[in-house]
């Protein structure tokens, strides 16, 4: 093994003591219970805010934004028992092409509603700090403009993994995740192989099934040795994938929400009255959703990267063990997104209700 670097063989080789403390089989159960409870909350949550945007809320171009996310958000969810089934099984029972199309479209529409609820929150405090401008020049032709371009952005953000993704063979089951091709010595492709069966010595239990953050190769088999250039070229990809969704994903959409929130709430800070004090609520709702949900998911990215450079293969195995549950926290933000940006206002309500009333009066 890594032939071509002593050093890194002799790393690798020294990574051969220990087991893993995770059990599997509870990781699994609990992520499946936690995607449940998210499809059914989500789904309900999303479709009311569907109907609210799209045929209650009249002439208002916030209802754009409400009527992105929540589309976003029901697309993603009406996905995601695929992904449950798939981590409760531990295998992926849907051949190759859903392989690649689950994998691109669940990026992509979680892409979009990082995006949407990043923009939504740039609006919002816009519309408080600088109201004048923000009523002159954000019209909702330029709403419509801006989901737009955000749908094409993670369009564009998520198509890398239809190409590094794909269905594959692991003692006996079907596997989806990321694969690299298997190169000969005369520079010729010999079929693919998961980029992560090499880093698990003792061929521990994984799950290797998700959206950008948890689609990390497989650790079950060891079939081949691992050259120090296949290493490296694994670690590559694995940057490739994780790095931008941490900064375009997480770091610049969590200081855009704080900062705005921040100047939402310093705007109204002098004002004493019952709206300042829920505008203030809704402020901190807003960061602290972002920031529990999504927060656990990312720093098991970061780690994962940092194990990749210091070969630490029993913290690597644990990630990937543990890595479904947490998606499934993250992916909570989806039913969480309804309460908070639509069902939440004052007007929305009000409207609601009128509706109800109207239609309960016929």
């Amino acid at each position: 093994m890594f032939p071509e670097d002593p050093d890194l063989a002799m790393e690798l080789k020294n990574l051969t003591n220990g087991t893993s403390t995770i059990d599997p089989a509870t990781v699994r159960c609990a992520s499946f219970i936690v995607y449940v409870l998210t499809c059914v909350i989500g789904l309900v949550g999303n479709a009311v805010s569907i109907f609210i945007a799209g045929f209650i809320v009249k002439g208002q171009k916030f209802k754009v934004w409400f009527l992105n996310l929540a589309s976003a958000d029901f697309l993603f969810l009406l996905f995601l028992p695929f992904y449950a089934v798939a981590v409760f099984k531990d295998s992926w029972p849907y051949g190759s092409a859903m392989c690649k199309l689950y994998h691109f479209l669940s990026t992509w529409i979680m892409y979009v509603s990082i995006f949407i609820i990043t923009a939504l929150n740039i609006d919002r405090g816009l519309s408080v700090v600088q109201p004048i401008w923000h009523l002159r020049f954000f019209s909702r032709r330029l709403v419509y403009w801006i989901c737009g371009a955000l749908w094409a952005s993670a369009f564009l953000l998520s198509l890398p993994v239809v190409f590094l993704t794909d269905e594959y063979d692991s003692e006996g089951t079907r596997q989806c995740g990321i694969v690299i091709s298997k190169i000969s010595n005369d520079g010729r492709r010999q079929g693919d192989v998961n980029v992560n069966r090499y880093l698990d010595p003792d061929n521990l239990e994984t799950i290797t099934v998700g959206t950008i953050f948890d689609i990390f190769p497989d650790s079950n088999e060891l079939e081949d040795e691992m050259t120090a250039a296949a290493w490296y070229q694994m670690r590559n990809i694995m940057e490739g994938f994780l790095i931008p969704y941490i900064l375009i994903g997480y770091f610049l959409p969590l200081c855009i929400i704080i900062l705005f929130n921040c100047f939402i709430a310093y705007r109204v800070k002098n004002s004493q009255t019952k709206k300042s004090t829920r505008i203030y609520k809704v402020v901190i709702a807003v960061i602290l959703v972002f920031f529990l949900t999504w927060t656990p998911v990312v720093v098991a990215c970061i780690i994962y990267i940092r194990a990749l450079y210091t070969l630490n293969l029993y913290l690597i195995h644990n990630i990937i063990i543990i890595m479904p549950l947490l998606s499934a926290i993250a992916y909570s933000n989806c039913c969480l997104n309804p309460i908070l940006y639509a069902l939440s206002g004052r007007q929305v309500r009000w409207e609601l209700k009128d509706f109800i009333r109207r239609k309960t009066h016929l």
